[in-house]
């Protein structure tokens, strides 16, 4: 089970590549 900080680790790496992937759409 990941802890808490992997999972924020996890969820802001992402909305940081949505918002480099965004702007190419």
């Amino acid at each position: 089970m990941p802890s808490v900080g992997d999972s924020l680790e996890i969820k802001s790496s992402r909305i940081e590549s949505t918002k480099f992937f965004i702007p190419i759409l």
